[in-house]
């Protein structure tokens, strides 16, 4: 006969059930406008959670010179004015201008850095490097002119960030030049684009960013950790990208995550981003909607000693609208002998269905007090088929509770001695579903 197991609330800051790993339990809200704003938001809150910034990688970008440079002609006298000169792009702000020193003066636009035009275009094109990093720390590591297809002809300069880290990626470069004047026979149109992508024009650099880790230990087994390598891509539409690697070195496995800006998604779609995290997990997903983008990542909490791996990765529909994730984009994974291994989403061998488990019961389940029943957010899987197979549970996610009555999204209440938030509502799965909510701890301890 089976025993009922007491009621666990797997608490990240209790040292009952953190293993010695201490870290905050954090909730930051943060806006959803660019890339890098959501990337930078995760980061923040990962650091004020206890997360290790393990390493960091440096901002790249392209700038595409479709006429190359201009270059210096026969001196004169008297000399031309020029207002504006020749804009070739623009770094944080400040736009860089050529003039020839020996032929113009010239004006005193604001936020600008002037560079006279050198005798050959390498002469130019290497005076245009040393202003950009002058005005914004970008080192050009490499000066080439494309050979073929639709840009041949044009002049690329490839720089790279001074420091590494997201930094980078929220640095305004390039964008068209100005013109002014028809004195000019050249109008010079540059653009900004990310390294090795195809004529893709973007805002801003991508690739600079923060390899996170968080760290557990199962039983007797070794020390094993999740990272996440936040930054942004500018690939296709621009996006904060979110690439997860365990220390199994199976990266396959899991998603690479992109979170969309605001002007991407449909107006009922968008909102401000709230991230709760703690040194083990962390949940991202836009205030009040119960579809979009959205991702929880955690090391959970495990009671089975025959576990040395296991780590939990629910991204797109997920978490928000539905328990169980395999019908959607949800995926997972972890050691075979915990229950996770190969949770890649509905489909996929061995067919397991991940998810969150509660109670089966599609009206609220009340006790006679009228309030609702609670219990352990239960971690688990089961095989898709054959239709009524049995679950499996494996574990708790962190500071989180199943309650069995349905509430609005990113409502806040106490439950116990704990500040909770609504994170989650299983009534989206269909007239058939339970009715459960998810809510996550999010106090600042």
């Amino acid at each position: 006969m089976g025993l009922i197991e007491p009621f666990v609330f797997a608490d990240s800051q209790d040292e009952d059930y953190n293993n010695g790993y201490t870290g905050h339990r954090v909730r930051r809200e943060f806006s959803d406008a660019s890339p890098y704003s959501i990337a930078w938001g995760i980061y923040t809150s990962l650091v004020d959670a206890g997360w290790e910034v393990y390493a960091a990688t440096k901002a790249s970008c392209e700038l595409a010179l479709p006429a190359g440079a201009p270059i210096k002609g026969p001196p004169r006298e008297p000399k031309l004015y020029t207002e504006l000169g020749i804009a070739m792009c623009k770094v944080g702000g400040t736009t860089i201008r050529f003039y020839d020193s020996g032929r113009q003066t010239h004006g005193s636009p604001p936020a600008s850095t002037w560079i006279d035009m050198g005798v050959t275009l390498s002469q130019s094109l290497g005076y245009l490097a040393t202003a950009i990093f002058g005005a914004g720390g970008w080192v050009a590591v490499d000066t080439r002119q494309i050979k073929s297809g639709s840009t041949a002809g044009w002049w690329v300069i490839e720089f790279e960030a001074l420091v590494p880290g997201l930094e980078g990626n929220g640095t305004t470069v390039g964008g068209p030049s100005e013109f002014v004047g028809a004195a000019s026979s050249v109008y010079f149109i540059n653009f900004v684009w990310p390294k090795g992508a195809d004529i893709n024009i973007g805002p801003a650099p991508s690739g600079g960013g923060y390899t996170m880790r968080s760290y557990q230990k199962y039983g007797s087994s070794p020390e094993i950790y999740l990272e996440a390598l936040i930054s942004t891509s500018l690939v296709g539409l621009p996006t904060a990208e979110i690439e997860l690697r365990p220390s199994t070195g199976q990266a396959e496995q899991y998603p690479i995550v992109h979170l969309r800006r605001a002007q991407d998604l449909p107006a009922v779609s968008r909102g401000a981003y709230t991230c709760i995290a703690n040194q083990f997990q962390f949940l991202a997903f836009r205030q009040g909607i119960y579809s979009g983008d959205q991702l929880l990542v955690s090391l959970p909490y495990l009671r089975s000693e025959k576990c040395d791996y296991a780590a939990v990765v629910a991204a797109a529909n997920t978490f928000r609208q539905r328990f169980q994730w395999a019908q959607y984009v949800g995926k997972a994974a972890g050691a075979a002998e915990s229950g996770f291994s190969h949770w890649l989403g509905y489909g996929d061998p061995p067919n397991t269905s991940p998810g969150l488990y509660c109670l089966r019961y599609r009206p609220a389940l009340l006790t006679p007090a009228e309030t609702p029943i609670v219990s352990p957010a239960y971690l688990g899987s089961v095989a898709a088929y054959p239709a009524g197979a049995d679950a499996r549970l494996v574990g708790y996610l962190w500071d989180s509770l199943i309650v069995h009555k349905d509430y609005p999204f990113d409502t806040r209440q106490m439950w116990g001695i704990k500040e909770m938030q609504c994170v989650g509502r299983n009534a989206y799965s269909g007239y058939q579903a339970t009715q459960a909510t998810l809510w996550v701890a999010y106090g600042d301890e």
